[in-house]
């Protein structure tokens, strides 16, 4: 199944926030929607981050009359939100420079099972490339405080994208402490097995 990761500060960013503002919630929920259906189509190395429809099919997906949509494309491309080209008939939608559209998978690729981060800043760039975090969330003191552990504890990409996949799996958010709980379940785990040796 291809996903994104829905930021919990999306609404707050400044593009999406002046979105709900102009269209209230249905602005909100069309933006939603755009992103799924861009993710829909994400190419399988995820360079692809664009959907192509028809006017008809954009109505259709969108619930609305091509005069409606077309001004709210228009003020998402003006705000930055989304590129959009329209040749008439059918309309261009791109996420590229986005970071909610940087990582379309469910579950992060791995660095490498072994990978160990020697410096937080490691773990930042991290979770801004795989979990696709902003930038001011990945450096919240909270979070950084929780890399450095990571990294006086030996944690390797591996065991996190292990308990990324546990977090997903039990719907607790992608916010660090629920990672690090699934993270010491993972090593407990380990411990025990190893014990049963």
């Amino acid at each position: 199944m291809k996903a994104f990761i829905h930021h919990a500060e999306l609404s707050a960013s400044k593009a999406v926030a002046d979105i709900e503002a102009h269209f209230a919630l249905i602005g909100y929920a069309r933006y939603l929607k755009v992103l799924e259906l861009v993710a829909a189509e994400a190419g399988g190395d995820d360079t692809r981050r664009k959907v192509t429809l028809s006017w008809d099919a954009w109505a259709a997906s969108l619930a609305g009359e091509q005069e409606v949509l077309a001004e709210f494309f228009a003020f998402c491309h003006d705000h930055g939100a989304l590129s959009v080209e329209d040749d008439g008939e059918r309309v261009t939608v791109e996420c590229d420079g986005l970071d909610l559209c940087r990582g379309m998978r469910a579950v992060p690729e791995p660095a490498g099972d072994q990978t160990l981060f020697t410096h937080h800043d490691q773990w930042v760039a991290w979770f801004i490339d795989d979990l696709s975090y902003s930038p001011k969330l990945a450096n919240q003191p909270d979070n950084l405080r929780m890399f450095r552990r990571w990294c006086a504890s030996n944690v390797t990409v591996g065991e996190m994208t292990a308990a990324v996949q546990r977090t997903i799996e039990a719907g607790t958010g992608l916010g660090t402490p629920a990672l690090h709980g699934h993270l010491q379940a993972l090593r407990a785990q380990r411990i025990k097995e190893a014990n049963e040796w």
